[in-house]
């Protein structure tokens, strides 16, 4: 993998990365489990640039081909249902396509950081908000080279980061191996130390404002005439054809949206899915 990040409050509890995800590799005691984020880092950063793309890079490619690429993975059988979502994927990753997206993209994660901050403020939550920034490693000149244009990018958009040699990026996490060449820290990401928490603050939040809690399984989901659905433990839950937001069949439904209307006022952007697959 040519690069990996994590954010900067987490690898000092952990000491050591995983080489395939970047990700820290906590000692599961007793006391972590009750915190382990089911597979999310916390991290709350508006540093995105460019969106995930389909690799153009003939080697890249071979190497998702072939699964050993940890950063995708496919089913043979499955590729034939997904080859025009491909070419299209294919298709807005040109060079061209990726700039027109992350600037149609910036003013959504701009706010990213602000809206999670003033949504922690009133879920009771800031305790578990760390703004120590996202710090990114690459393990070879090669991959750094290749941040050229989204870092052009960040700087336009008056996005802050520092490029650091290993030395620097130790300075900021000793316990990181000398395995990689150079670091990009992005001061202004956080993160947040327990996400299961967090979670859990939010949606106590949700239903003292009247809304409605479901659990259930999404292994469950499948089609229900002309509706996906998800069977919880308070009833089914269904998502309108054509998009838009999960609609419960129960009578009791209730959604606070001021903030967010708010934002894309200001912003210009679409409505946000309430439902995302």
């Amino acid at each position: 993998m040519p690069s990996c990040s994590v954010p900067a409050s987490l690898a000092r509890q952990s000491g050591c990365i995983s080489p395939s995800t970047g990700l820290p590799l906590p000692s599961w005691t007793a006391a972590h489990r009750a915190k382990r984020p089911y597979g999310n880092a916390g991290v709350i950063e508006g540093n995105t640039v460019f969106p995930p793309a389909f690799p153009l890079d003939p080697i890249a490619l071979l190497r998702i081909a072939l699964k050993r690429a940890p950063e995708a993975n496919y089913q043979l059988s499955f590729l034939p249902h997904v080859a025009p979502w491909l070419m299209k994927l294919r298709a807005a990753s040109r060079p061209e396509r990726l700039i027109e997206t992350a600037r149609l993209m910036r003013p959504l994660f701009a706010r990213a950081l602000p809206e999670h901050e003033a949504l922690l403020a009133e879920a009771g939550a800031e305790r578990f908000l760390r703004k120590t920034g996202w710090l990114k490693l690459y393990r070879s000149d090669r991959a750094f080279e290749a941040l050229k244009r989204e870092l052009a990018l960040a700087q336009e958009f008056g996005m802050s980061y520092h490029a650091l040699d290993p030395d620097g990026a130790r300075d900021l996490e000793p316990s990181l191996a000398p395995v990689f060449r150079r670091a990009v820290h992005w001061p202004h990401a956080a993160s947040v130390t327990n996400p299961l928490a967090v979670t859990q603050a939010y949606a106590a939040r949700f239903a003292a404002l009247g809304g409605v809690v479901m659990r259930g399984n999404a292994r469950s989901l499948h089609r229900a005439n002309a509706h996906w659905r998800i069977e919880t433990a308070e009833g089914p839950l269904d998502a309108p054809p054509g998009g838009g937001g999960a609609r419960a069949v129960c009578p009791r439904r209730a959604f606070t949206a001021r903030r967010h209307a708010a934002a894309r006022h200001q912003a210009r952007l679409p409505p946000p899915l309430s439902w995302r697959r």
